[in-house]
């Protein structure tokens, strides 16, 4: 199973600073105060603003994995990614957005989780 949104985390270090941004492959979706500007910013331009302020980056593999559920979603922490599996509880609403039962993204999730480097089928 893919999840239905993934976050990789980056960590930025500078001179006088660590801090972390998130992006899902295409942009800078979280970002930590300091680097509060790269918001919104596509990858290639973060990269080329992180090279040309002499920061390093670097992927964060070290998070412990698990499943976090949260009010309409479980988020999966896996390989330093977090992958969001979305439910809904209400039927009528369910059959409007598509969204899973809390079971089926249940099930989704652990899926994902116990998947080695590949989408569980």
């Amino acid at each position: 199973m893919t999840p239905d949104y993934v976050l990789t985390l980056v960590q930025i270090t500078g001179p006088d600073f660590t801090a972390g941004i998130e992006i899902d492959g295409a942009t800078v979706r979280k970002a930590d105060p300091v680097l509060q500007d790269m918001m919104g910013m596509p990858v290639d331009t973060a990269r080329e603003h992180i090279r040309a302020t002499g920061w390093k980056a670097s992927l964060s593999t070290s998070s412990a994995e698990g499943i976090v559920q949260h009010e309409e979603s479980f988020e999966v922490l896996k390989d330093g990614k977090r992958g969001y599996f979305y439910f809904d509880c209400v039927a009528g609403r369910r059959a409007i957005n598509g969204r899973s039962t809390k079971a089926a993204a249940l099930q989704r999730a652990q899926a994902y989780l116990a998947s080695r480097g590949r989408p569980a089928e």
